[in-house]
């Protein structure tokens, strides 16, 4: 069996003025960066939600022949609508997924296997990255788990059905501070764009 990721890049960047997904990022976009860890992890299915321009985002991920769906309701869904597109829609035999916002680029190859490894060793329905406790990017879950989230029906989105469920969670502790960094705003932005030379530095 194997692991999936799934990607929301749907939404409208309102804050940042411009789709952040397309943002340049070292050698790429952002969503290309974020793209291409899950790819080097190992992760060979990765579908990527979108809907804001989604002509525009869609094209910016061809050559990297990822799975997009697009979601036509991003103007007034949330996240989670997002997330549960893709839940639906993934292989049979798959055993569970990992879950990123398009906008968390230092999620490092070595992390997300050192999560999967982790649910692999333990049998646990969920893992979940965290630095000095507080949870980062990306969550994994079991299949089982996934299925209820796709039945949430409460306010607070995946973080809220995290917290929920916390004895479920097995942590994986990890000093890369960033899978806590995402990028709402040009200044975040601008943060990114410091950051990433150090992140380079730190996984080679």
């Amino acid at each position: 069996m194997s692991y999936e990721a799934i990607i929301t890049a749907a939404g409208m960047s309102r804050r940042m003025g411009q789709p952040k997904q397309l943002l340049p990022l070292g050698e790429g976009t952002v969503l290309e960066h974020t793209i291409r860890n899950f790819l080097q992890a190992g992760v060979k299915d990765v579908t990527v939600i979108t809907g804001f321009r989604r002509e525009e985002i869609e094209e910016s991920i061809r050559h990297l022949h990822v799975q997009c769906i697009y979601n036509p309701y991003y103007e007034r869904n949330d996240m989670l609508a997002s997330v549960c597109m893709g839940i639906a829609e993934m292989k049979r035999d798959t055993k569970g997924a990992l879950i990123s916002p398009a906008d968390v680029p230092f999620i490092s190859p070595s992390l997300i296997k050192q999560v999967i490894f982790e649910m692999e060793e333990t049998s646990c329905d969920m893992v979940v990255p965290c630095v000095n406790g507080e949870m980062g990017r990306p969550p994994l879950l079991s299949r089982k788990m996934l299925e209820e989230l796709s039945k949430w029906k409460k306010q607070g989105g995946l973080h809220r059905f995290l917290e929920e469920n916390k004895e479920k969670i097995r942590q994986v502790s990890t000093d890369e501070s960033w899978i806590l960094q995402d990028m709402d705003t040009p200044e975040a932005y601008h943060q990114i764009l410091k950051i990433e030379k150090i992140w380079k530095k730190k996984i080679l």
